[in-house]
């Protein structure tokens, strides 16, 4: 489904002085644009940093209206920016938004391209915390739990699944703060020539 950006381009102005989508904004020393009259705006994508590798777009608009061409992936957190730029370029407005998906075998019928393993969220988390997979065939799925010194702490899932979108809710119980991992292991068991998937991510506990 396309994401539409309206409020964080909705006017010149508010290009440079209000987000709309979340409240993690920079707004900070923004031009005045009425003032200089700027009518193109530079808009980029992310995913994490601004580094080159990880920005999905990148165009100058010279409408105050986006729709991103593609469905992005979901759940994720995105980060976007925008600036006026002309004879003068103005600061970057910053901020970010997370798409999100319902997931479950039920999941209306649909039926994932590819495995997935999603960013646990919230994140970091006080006392649960959401682990989203996509599995495009049936497959035996375990995901587990480790410290960083690579000792297993959890078992959420060791069963065969059906393909489809899951979750799986992991409580911190009686573990200390910090960083932890989860691995994701699909091994698909139809007769899909897809091989074994294996995944990990980061998660942070707080206290």
């Amino acid at each position: 489904m396309a994401i539409l950006l309206t409020s964080a381009l909705m006017t010149s102005q508010a290009a440079l002085s209000q987000t709309g989508v979340t409240d993690n904004a920079d707004q900070n020393n923004h031009p005045d644009v009425s003032q200089t009259g700027e009518t193109k705006y530079q808009f980029q994508l992310a995913i994490g940093n601004f580094l080159e590798q990880n920005i999905l777009m990148d165009t100058v608009l010279t409408d105050t209206r986006l729709t991103f061409p593609r469905e992005l992936d979901g759940p994720e957190t995105y980060r976007w920016r925008v600036r006026v730029v002309g004879d003068t370029e103005g600061p970057w407005t910053t901020s970010t938004f997370r798409t999100r998906r319902p997931v479950s075998v039920e999941d209306e019928g649909e039926v994932p391209a590819a495995y997935v393993l999603s960013q646990n969220y919230p994140n970091p988390f006080n006392p649960t915390t959401v682990i989203e997979y996509a599995l495009p065939v049936r497959s035996h799925v375990t995901l587990q739990v480790y410290d960083v010194l690579g000792r297993q702490i959890r078992t959420l899932v060791d069963s065969e699944m059906q393909q489809g979108y899951h979750r799986a809710v992991f409580d911190m119980g009686d573990l200390s703060s910090g960083v932890y991992l989860y691995r994701l292991e699909a091994d698909p068991t139809d007769g899909s020539s897809l091989g074994k998937y294996v995944r990990t991510r980061y998660m942070t506990i707080i206290k």
